[in-house]
């Protein structure tokens, strides 16, 4: 079960870039959630769920996963990205879908802004974000997309709130 998790039920182990495949578990929850016409409260509950859980994860079994597949960080424990992306995602302007193709387009354009910066800081790992992956255990592997992850938010943030409006008028 752990391993399940860590992977982000098996993302992890999909080949080339399991950290790309893991991070798409948490888009997908929120692709499900907007297709269910959730609030934007409920999607960002989830968010935090879903940030707290896979935190703990990696905090808790990283240590036990390196032992197991016998090397440090290893690539399968995507547990990190989960938790990134869910924090990037966070108290987006979501918009309540139906018949209207802009708030498909909207959401659409939310979800893949959020996922592409998410990826560019945590495979670019601008500072501090390196210097953390040197933290013990789950730590180091955790923080350093957490980092990442902040830069994703903000940068997030200001297309959402300046550049969106502006091209999906």
């Amino acid at each position: 079960m752990r391993m399940l998790l860590l992977t982000a039920f098996g993302l992890g182990n999909l080949h080339p870039a399991p950290g790309t495949w893991g991070s798409l578990f948490t888009i997908l929850v929120v692709a499900a959630l907007l297709l269910a016409k959730a609030s934007n409260t409920t999607i960002n509950i989830t968010l935090v769920v879903l940030l707290v859980l896979f935190s703990v994860f990696c905090i808790a079994w990283v240590p036990w996963a390196e032992q197991v597949l016998g090397k440090k960080d290893p690539g399968t424990v995507v547990a990190d990205e989960v938790a990134g992306v869910a924090l990037t995602l966070l108290v987006l302007p979501w918009k309540t879908v139906g018949v209207d193709a802009k708030a498909w387009l909207w959401n659409g354009a939310l979800l893949v802004i959020g996922f592409a910066m998410f990826r560019l800081f945590d495979i670019t790992k601008p500072p501090p974000v390196k210097l953390t992956e040197q933290l013990p255990g789950g730590w180091g592997l955790l923080i350093d997309d957490l980092v990442a992850a902040v830069y994703a938010l903000i940068a997030t943030q200001l297309l959402a709130r300046f550049a969106l409006p502006a091209v999906l008028h």
